[in-house]
């Protein structure tokens, strides 16, 4: 699904996305709870099929966050054993697991409502100064689209189907054929555009003065 309606260029949208990012590594546990919660609902009364996806591709990876830092990081014991985890530990785990579905949720609904293509014009956008320096911008917009490209595909088939692919794909040797032309559509940025990443980065800049 692709929208052409946005009030700014999705590229907007994607830097204060890096912003917050940034902030939800300071943010206070009830903040970040509160945000989590609030994202989730709007998200399963917008979409909730991209809300339980994400969640389920995630699901294991959430787990073994949690379940890791219960066992690394020291505190009180969750129950009287030598190998049980920390109430701590896992009070951490929690927290790195809700920043970690934050950032997924926001981003993955800016994908699917702005448009795989959009987005990466975006990016290619944000990477174009990159260029000055002698970096490939293009080629690395191109090779970041046929990798969201195939592990859209892949992650949209049943796990017994992917498996059989992938099975079939090793023995062969050879990878499957991606589109033979890709096309990015730019967006020229506007003063609001300017202005809401300005206003983003110093909103996100004085909250981590304040949190930190």
């Amino acid at each position: 699904m692709q929208r052409s309606d946005w009030p700014m260029a999705p590229g907007a949208y994607l830097c204060a996305w890096l912003a917050l990012v940034l902030l939800l590594a300071v943010m206070p546990a009830y903040w970040l709870a509160g945000l989590c919660a609030l994202l989730a609902g709007g998200l399963w009364w917008r979409n909730a099929a991209l809300l339980i996806s994400a969640f389920k591709r995630m699901r294991y990876l959430l787990l073994s966050l949690m379940l890791l830092m219960g066992w690394t990081v020291p505190g009180d014991a969750l129950f009287d054993s030598l190998w049980a985890p920390s109430w701590q530990g896992l009070h951490a785990g929690g927290l790195q697991a809700a920043r970690l579905l934050v950032a997924v949720w926001l981003v993955r609904a800016l994908w699917l409502y702005a448009g795989r293509e959009a987005m990466l014009a975006a990016l290619y956008q944000l990477c174009a100064p990159l260029a000055r320096l002698g970096l490939p911008a293009k080629t690395l917009a191109l090779r970041l689209w046929l990798t969201l490209y195939h592990a859209e595909r892949l992650l949209s088939q049943p796990f017994r189907a992917l498996l059989q692919e992938m099975r079939i794909l090793l023995q062969q040797g050879i990878a499957p054929a991606g589109p033979d032309q890709v096309e990015l559509r730019l967006c020229h940025w506007r003063k609001r555009e300017y202005l809401f990443v300005l206003m983003a980065w110093l909103v996100t800049g004085f909250l981590m003065k304040v949190w930190a």
